[in-house]
């Protein structure tokens, strides 16, 4: 069975914020090959900008960023590039 993740559920992969628990328990399923997890390539740049505002608001460090976005990046992910998609489906005759 495949899933799709988002930032949301990827912050609570690294972050004990709401959710953190059920969150866990998808990737770990993940990495045991008992699911699919993809998500699209926006990923990394949604990721990027939620660290970066924990970083200004000073609730994490600069260097714990790094490592939640690495984290994030060697989690396993199928990622799927959107800027095809998106152009086909907005190519019209």
């Amino acid at each position: 069975m495949q899933y799709v993740v988002d930032c949301n559920v990827a912050v609570k992969w690294v972050y004990a914020e709401p959710g953190h628990a059920l969150a866990r328990e998808f990737l770990d399923r993940s990495i045991a090959r008992e699911i699919d997890l993809i998500a699209p390539d926006l990923l990394y740049t949604e990721m990027a900008s939620l660290l970066s505002k924990k970083h200004r608001r000073g609730v994490i460090t600069a260097e714990q960023a790094r490592t939640s976005f690495s984290y994030i990046q060697n989690a396993g992910l199928r990622i799927y590039e959107t800027a095809p998609r998106v152009h086909a489906r907005c190519s019209y005759p």
